[in-house]
């Protein structure tokens, strides 16, 4: 049996590494930060912290478990991504096509 203070300590260490991670990427040192330790209710607590605003709602393609969503922190644009079966977070900057989505959904109001 696994030691829960042991666990906790990983956690703590895992957020303490995805905060310095996730600083990375926003102040565009670092492409990405992923994470197969968090989840993605952590990972949002954390951006949520740094005063990030979620962009819509979040993305799935159902059945896959796959999951996206647009972040927004200061004036900057990033995607978390990732997948609820196999575990893994991915955090980056927007790409330049998912800018021009976005930005068609929000002048024309589609989907």
């Amino acid at each position: 049996m696994i030691d829960s203070s042991l666990l906790k300590k990983i956690k703590k260490q895992a957020i303490t590494h995805a905060i310095f991670g996730i600083k990375k990427v926003i102040s565009g040192k670092q492409e990405k930060y992923s994470t197969n330790i968090l989840c993605c209710s952590d990972i949002l607590s954390l951006l949520q912290d740094l005063g990030s605003e979620l962009i819509g709602d979040m993305d799935t393609n159902g059945w896959q478990w796959d999951f996206w969503q647009t972040i927004k922190v200061g004036e900057k644009y990033f995607k978390i991504s990732g997948s609820g079966y196999y575990g893994n977070i991915l955090f980056r900057n927007e790409k330049e096509y998912e800018r021009h989505e976005r930005q068609e959904r929000e002048n024309y109001g589609s989907t």
